[in-house]
């Protein structure tokens, strides 16, 4: 089989990323006081506001296992985007 094809490979992908977006809108939602979180609502709006997100981004630290610096905060635009920098950030 042409390992450029196997589809095999996307779906594990998929799923990796599917799980990582599951773990960071469950952390947010339980920071948030909320029991579901559109992935593209807006944080700010949601409630998260500065202080919040400095929580979060300990949080994510200690459960995803990461490195995140503080700077990295204003990217908390939505669940979405926290997926975005904490994949990032597992990728250097």
């Amino acid at each position: 089989m042409n390992p450029d094809t196997d589809s095999t490979q996307q779906p594990t992908e998929s799923f990796t990323d599917k799980t990582l977006l599951d773990q960071v809108e469950q952390i947010t939602c339980k920071l948030l006081e909320r029991e579901t979180l559109d992935h593209n609502l807006d944080l700010g709006d949601a409630g998260l506001d500065s202080l919040a997100k400095l929580e979060l981004l300990a949080i994510l630290e200690r459960e995803l296992n990461v490195e995140l610096t503080e700077d990295l905060i204003s990217e908390f635009k939505t669940v979405a985007h926290v997926v975005k920098v904490v994949i990032g950030a597992t990728s250097k």
